[in-house]
């Protein structure tokens, strides 16, 4: 194991360090590993309510399930320059009391790192990297029903069979519904229902079919390159001290698409004469269309210890300020009230376990104080802003092997 650990004397120093710490996993830190040299690991990733330490959720809200599989890899082709990579998919599961009352998501992330390890003189170790993050929507994320409320009214839009129908309720009573229906011959039909007025049939010219798969998709996405430093100090020869930055620029667009059969529905010419609704009820819910650019600030610091040659622990902490450019604030927002979100604290830990030379297992649990923000860009909006202000964590076991 001791030629996995020798770190090469690039200036002045050829002190063969002691430490070996865990695996080198996708941790902000400076590689150990010589030329040749690497890993191969696999993580599992979950949590779900019934050990949602952190409570995460409200009463009109929450997660069901959050699951993740990732792999990864690391590779040192000289004993300066190392490259890191993994790939990894998401599926999550969340409840609401209105509609939709299950919303299911799944989205995949991909992160390459290059690492210079620029200098290692005695007890002390300086590198530089460059990183690409990003992370896509996989599938369409359609919602076949929408449910939401303006001070005085709830509104319930909703699609299936051949139909897509808007209708208001006040005080519990329906005051007015609208429809549209695809006949399958070429035409269509709609309908306006203002109560207790009766049926309204309303004109919809030069549209003779209608899409009633979804009301809105999305199917969100971000991508990102940073550069940063890692620097590693050694105490003693069981114990590991890290700190890093790393400044990293990233895009995020939304892709919200509202279904156009729908649009045309409310905009209908009669829609202002008998009092319905027109479409801004629905794009009023919807977040900016537009992409925005954002600015990741990370400040990491880290220990590692040797406990046993077959046993060894680790910890870091992660810290997220963020910036944004060209983000509509209030476009699409629910919790008025809810300031942006622009800080994060994350907290890992992992146990190592060496049953073999070259095998690793661990276990390794992960806390955020605001969900997600910042480590996976994607999920933010203003429409949502306001369930980042939570705690949020998760619970991860996996295997490492090393070559």
């Amino acid at each position: 194991m001791k030629a996995f650990l020798l770190i090469p004397a690039l200036f002045i120093s050829t002190e063969l360090l002691a430490v070996q710490g865990g695996p080198e996993l996708n941790r902000h830190l400076v590689s150990m590993y010589g030329a040749g040299e690497g890993e191969v690991w696999g993580q599992l990733d979950y949590v779900d309510d019934s050990f949602n330490v952190f409570g995460y959720g409200s009463s009109s809200s929450g997660i069901n399930y959050s699951a993740g599989a990732s792999l990864g890899g690391k590779l040192a082709f000289t004993d300066r320059w190392n490259v890191q990579a993994n790939y990894s998919q998401f599926e999550d599961e969340a409840w609401r009391l209105t509609e939709p009352k299950v919303l299911k998501s799944s989205y995949r992330g991909t992160e390459v790192t290059l690492q210079h390890l620029f200098y290692v003189g005695e007890g002390f170790e300086f590198a530089w990297h460059l990183t690409f993050r990003d992370h896509k929507t996989l599938g369409g994320g359609h919602l076949r029903k929408m449910q939401f409320s303006d001070s005085n009214s709830d509104f319930l839009v909703e699609s299936g069979g051949d139909t897509v129908a808007v209708t208001k309720t006040t005080n519990g009573v329906i005051e007015w519904a609208q429809s549209i229906t695809d006949l399958g011959n070429g035409s269509v039909e709609a309908t306006g229902n203002r109560i207790p007025d009766g049926n309204y049939p309303l004109s919809l010219i030069g549209l003779d079919t209608i899409d009633t798969d979804y009301l809105v998709s999305a199917t969100p996405k971000d991508a990102g390159v940073g550069i940063g430093f890692d620097i590693a100090t050694y105490p003693t020869d069981q114990l590991r001290f890290t700190l890093g930055g790393e400044l990293r620029r990233v895009d995020v667009e939304t892709n919200y698409n509202v279904n156009s059969s729908l649009l045309t529905l409310l905009d209908n010419p009669l829609v202002a004469t008998l009092g319905l609704v027109d479409s801004s009820v629905i794009m009023d819910q919807v977040p900016q269309l537009e992409p925005w650019e954002e600015n990741h600030f990370l400040i990491t610091a880290g220990a590692d210890w040797d406990a046993y040659e077959d046993l060894s622990f680790a910890a870091q902490y992660t810290f997220y300020t963020i910036s944004r450019d060209g983000y509509q604030s209030t476009v699409g927002k629910v919790s008025l009230a809810v300031e942006d979100q622009t800080t994060n604290h994350q907290l890992d830990g992992w146990v190592f376990v060496k049953p073999q030379r070259d095998l690793t297992l661990y276990l390794h649990g992960r806390a955020y104080s605001n969900f997600l923000l910042g480590d996976r860009p994607l999920l933010y909006n203003a429409r949502v802003n306001h369930k980042f202000t939570d705690p949020y964590g998760f619970l991860s076991v996996g295997a490492v092997w090393e070559f």
